[in-house]
């Protein structure tokens, strides 16, 4: 339900939706007075629970006529495409990474030696041109960032919503004999503790997939540049991410 139908389009223009400049008139509005629920902006369609539980329900009930039913595959089904679009914007930030870290690095060599005002004379145009480059990746790369975390964190938001729902439809559906057995202080920590881990759980998920193509990107690149040395740090990187793992089960 739209509570204020002139916020419909509260998200603005494209640099207002990756910079969330939207959301700037509502902080000083809660700045200079107490908020009211007319003042909140509506939510979005494809993110109210009653659809999203729709669409989970739809994949569970599916998943339900096998032997092992799975509630992980009903819920990646569900929301596998934003999780997609936030890795998508996460590989792109990486690769804009890659990017500058090159044009800094030839502009850092104008701007060094003996001779280096001679060189940034002689060579303006490519100063100029590795400067814009560096100024335009960066501003580039703080979009993809904040977007890359806004599409996890609705995710995360979203999982959060449909656990809560399924154990509240649940409850309804046990038997008086069984809902004895459970406490209320559990189902409360379920509902208000335990399905929050999703926030957290999901935000570097999309590591699983990217970090290969970055390492694989980052042996590439040093290949070129420092030879097969290079090979001796990516060594390290490699082993060091089993006792990386350990530890994270450890602790």
């Amino acid at each position: 339900m739209i509570l204020n139908p002139r916020k419909s389009d509260f998200r603005g223009n494209l640099i207002s939706q990756f910079y969330f400049s939207w959301l700037d008139k509502l902080l000083l509005r809660g700045f200079r007075k107490t908020l009211t629920q007319i003042d909140l902006f509506p939510c979005p369609k494809e993110q109210c629970s009653k659809r999203l539980f729709e669409r989970f329900d739809k994949h569970w009930q599916t998943e339900l006529k096998k032997n092992n039913p799975d509630i992980k595959k009903s819920l990646a089904k569900t929301l596998y495409s934003l999780f997609l679009i936030g890795g998508f914007f996460f590989l792109i930030e990486n690769l804009l990474l890659f990017t500058l870290g090159i044009f800094v690095g030839n502009f850092s060599s104008l701007c060094t030696g003996e001779n280096a005002t001679n060189q940034i004379d002689n060579n303006w145009r490519s100063s100029l041109g590795y400067a814009l480059g560096i100024t335009i990746v960066s501003i580039i790369i703080t979009m993809t960032h904040s977007m890359a975390f806004y599409f996890v964190y609705c995710v995360g938001m979203q999982m959060r919503a449909i656990c809560i729902i399924a154990i509240f439809k649940k409850i309804l559906r046990i038997q008086q004999s069984v809902l004895h057995k459970v406490s209320v202080g559990h189902i409360i920590n379920l509902v208000s503790n335990d399905v929050f881990k999703f926030d957290y759980g999901i935000r570097y998920t999309n590591a699983f997939w990217l970090c290969p193509i970055v390492i694989l990107i980052s042996t590439i690149i040093i290949l070129v540049n420092i030879r097969s040395i290079g090979l001796l740090g990516i060594g390290y990187i490699i082993l060091h991410t089993p006792i990386q793992v350990v530890l994270g089960f450890i602790f």
